[in-house]
């Protein structure tokens, strides 16, 4: 069945490079886009990924502390980022600890304005906490011009609060059904699993609260929100891309990620229509020369199968946002674009009756 094309108005496109372009291969094909096991655990007893795949809900064991040792301590990442979606305004809030330190921002975005990143470098000797789990847990950061705090009150509701001076303060409760589907991803980023990302996406919440931005207060009633919990151990030189948005009923997530071809067996493409998720296949993604121009995302099959979707997606420009990192040894460049999709999918005939 195809679906009309429609808009929706994006989390921002993120493109991030760190130290220098990898070597590394990209996806050329799809991949089997396998169900993990239940109740399995995410890691070995030697900090490597157990498995490959994906899960609609958060059902396998994580523990982290086969990651304790200093080797892999220095390489385990960790980030919560946050996601509100309404009619005129986007927010993104997240938090990254790097080990050798760690960053709070929160990005604001008004339609058809200039988008603005608030945001603070935690250094290694400031106590920053990251929940260890991603529906249970505290995430917390507290500086004299700066608090930020992500507190599952139970595995469907959290509590947002992010504070900094006079320039803003948000209070946020976001809800999800106890049937929302999201997705869990194990990805190996090595073939021998040793360097991998964890991570937990869920859209749909339904966020209420406010927020004041400066001198304007947002009052937030309904609106759709989303989550990006992860967790890895990364090569020291790595890129990906990732692109999210919401509107109505209807969530996407998309992106090129560095894999390991050989032993990856999914991939976090995907759509959500209500409650239901729908798997996409693999994405290819054809990068313009200049960044104001249309991007292409194309699924490797270009039909539907009985495990996945097909998809054709244009994401159109609008506003961007810059970063760039230089600490000597470690180095960033981030790229944050909002802007609108336009969507064409082919869906399973078994995946109809779920809209």
């Amino acid at each position: 069945v195809e679906l009309a094309a429609l808009e929706v108005i994006s989390v921002p496109l993120i493109e991030v490079l760190l130290l220098r372009n990898p070597s590394y291969e990209k996806l050329t094909s799809d991949v089997p886009q396998l169900l993990v096991k239940e109740d399995s655990e995410v890691l070995t007893k030697e900090g490597k990924l157990a498995q490959s795949g994906y899960s609609k809900f958060q059902n396998v064991h994580w523990d982290s502390q086969p990651l304790a040792s200093s080797y892999k301590a220095l390489r385990y990442k960790k980030w919560d980022f946050y996601g509100v979606f309404a009619e005129n305004v986007t927010l993104c809030m997240a938090v990254a600890d790097l080990y050798f330190a760690g960053n709070v921002f929160v990005t604001v975005f008004e339609k058809g304005k200039t988008p603005f990143t608030v945001e603070k470098l935690v250094l290694p000797w400031e106590e920053l906490q990251l929940s260890p789990l991603s529906e249970s847990g505290l995430t917390l950061y507290n500086s004299t011009h700066f608090s930020l705090s992500f507190n599952s009150t139970n595995k469907h509701s959290k509590r947002i609060r992010v504070h900094k001076d006079e320039e803003f303060n948000i209070d946020l409760v976001f809800e999800k059904s106890p049937n929302q589907e999201g997705m869990v991803l194990l990805s190996p980023m090595s073939n021998d699993m040793s360097q991998f990302f964890f991570t937990h996406k869920q859209f749909n919440y339904q966020v209420e609260g406010t927020a004041r931005i400066k001198n304007k207060e947002f009052v937030f009633q309904g609106e759709k929100g989303m989550m990006d919990w992860g967790r890895g151990v990364w090569p020291y030189f790595s890129t990906w891309i990732w692109g999210s948005g919401m509107r109505g009923e209807v969530a996407l997530n998309l992106g090129e990620h560095l894999h390991s071809p050989n032993v990856t067996n999914a991939t976090d493409d995907h759509i959500l229509i209500g409650e239901k998720l729908i798997k996409l296949g693999a994405m290819h993604v054809s990068k313009p020369g200049v960044l104001k121009d249309p991007w292409e995302f194309k699924t490797f099959n270009s039909k539907p199968t009985a495990e996945y979707a097909a998809a054709n997606i244009t994401f159109y420009p609008e506003e961007f946002f810059f970063k760039t990192v230089n600490f000597w040894l470690v180095q960033s460049d981030m790229k944050q674009i909002f802007g609108e999709y336009e969507d064409k999918w082919l869906l399973k005939e078994t995946s109809t009756t779920s809209k």
